[in-house]
């Protein structure tokens, strides 16, 4: 009975051990984000690439003997990241001047900006893309408000965040020189 017992014991210190190893590295790979210096980067180099053109597909032999496993390029979305929050985003960062707060003692700008920090730093492109790609069509002024409070609530935006946010101002501007749409001069 001893010995099955400290097989299980054993077992569930393996499985602690796994679990405290795979939170140190996402813990680190989380500080990387966030202290990631841009100017530390070719920005030209940055800027061109595009993830879905870099899938590689192994190439093997017909005429090999041995079996091999199949193996599929899933990409796996953000554990804490669901696309909701994304379609949220306007009213989240909106959120980020409300001074209320709940029995707890929680404010509710605290709480969106956990959430908009979270969002930036896990997968900025995709947090502000949901509403930098209406810079261009009607309403810009409303976009340009929401930027304007994002980076007065947020003024040190995390390295990806920052470098997204000037690709995107940087296509906006290359945009209106190149149409000749109303309002282009201002």
């Amino acid at each position: 009975r001893s010995f099955v017992a400290a097989t299980k014991t054993r077992r569930k210190q393996q499985i602690e051990l796994v679990t405290k190893a795979l939170q140190e590295e996402e813990d680190k790979l989380r500080e990387e984000r966030e202290c990631y210096r841009i100017s530390a980067v070719p920005v030209h180099l940055q800027a061109a690439y595009e993830p879905a053109l870099f899938h590689t597909v192994e190439e093997h032999e017909e005429d090999e003997d041995e079996e091999r496993a199949p193996q599929h390029n899933i990409q796996l979305a953000q554990s804490v990241f669901p696309s909701s929050l994304c379609s949220a985003a306007v009213t989240i960062i909106n959120l980020l001047d409300d001074p209320q707060v709940n029995a707890e003692g929680s404010a509710v700008y605290e709480v969106a900006y956990k959430v908009v920090w979270h969002c930036l730093v896990e997968d900025s492109a995709l947090f502000l893309r949901h509403f930098l790609e209406r810079l261009t069509r009607d309403k810009q002024c409303d976009i340009f408000q929401i930027l304007r409070r994002l980076i007065r609530f947020v003024p040190r935006l995390p390295a990806q965040a920052a470098f997204t946010l000037y690709n995107y101002l940087i296509g906006f501007v290359m945009f209106h020189v190149r149409a000749p749409v109303e309002s282009s001069q201002e």
